[in-house]
């Protein structure tokens, strides 16, 4: 697994502060071996987060599709309708007042 994904502990307190219609889901690109997933979100002491491995590259198919990768990680905001509303690179602070506001915005929206 690739650099320090800072976004993974924020997004597990996110959905253990958040439990009100909000899913996250973390999906593995680089590995599929499922015991180096699991020693790596142990190791950042990550829980309540549900991880999946990309186990056909389909995932990552789909994104190179719909848009043009400029980092990683990338996070990409799915709304009530199934349908992908937007996308973040990097590490949002998804517990800050701004990040708030953008999950309350997509909220709405259902």
């Amino acid at each position: 697994m690739r650099g320090l994904p800072l976004d993974l502990p924020v997004l597990a307190s996110l959905v253990g502060s958040r439990p009100d219609r909000l899913d996250v889901v973390a999906i593995c690109t680089d590995t599929k071996d499922l015991r180096k997933i699991r020693a790596f979100l142990g190791g950042l002491a990550v829980q309540n987060l549900a991880c999946y491995v990309d186990a056909y590259d389909t995932t990552a198919e789909a994104s190179a599709s719909a848009f043009t990768l400029v980092g990683m990680p990338v996070t990409y905001l799915v709304g009530a309708s199934n349908h992908v509303e937007g996308y973040i690179t990097g590490a949002p602070d998804w517990l800050s007042p701004a990040g708030a506001r953008l999950l309350q915005f997509y909220r709405e929206q259902a």
